[in-house]
């Protein structure tokens, strides 16, 4: 019985707590974020927030990228190549600035190679190489 009184009395208080709490507007998502961003370069270029939004927003497209990143090493640990390939494709065509495009390119070669794309491995290997000669993801991709 005590366990039962408990349990109703601790869903009665919470019901009480939710209807005293103020309601919060959701968090935006990031891509709004960006978007945002975007908006205040493009409508104020030459204000002192105009750089301020630049440097905001190419740290969001970074987190973005990494994002991408994080769900496609994810699919690849997994096994699910098409899908680990599809994250990776995201991050070189969307995201060409950030510092996660060597890595999504090095991962592209692993996945291409794991499903039997020998030829599409080997060029994107040669994107990898003529873009980021001297980066460690291209030794990498070059040992595979």
């Amino acid at each position: 019985m005590g366990a039962t009184y408990t349990t109703a009395r601790r869903i009665a208080t919470r019901g009480r707590l939710s209807r005293l709490r103020p309601r919060l507007s959701p968090t935006p998502p990031p891509r709004d974020a960006l978007a945002a961003l975007e908006e205040v370069q493009r409508r104020f270029p030459d204000s002192r927030y105009a750089r301020d939004a630049r440097l905001k927003a190419d740290l969001a497209r970074d987190h973005l990228a990494g994002k991408e990143m994080s769900v496609g090493r994810f699919y690849l640990k997994n096994g699910h190549m098409l899908a680990a390939i599809e994250r990776f494709r995201v991050v070189v065509d969307r995201y060409q600035t950030t510092s996660h495009v060597p890595e999504a390119l090095h991962r592209l070669v692993e996945a291409y190679t794991a499903v039997g794309l020998a030829e599409q491995a080997r060029t994107t290997a040669a994107v990898l190489g003529h873009n980021y000669p001297g980066d460690d993801w291209y030794a990498d991709s070059y040992g595979l």
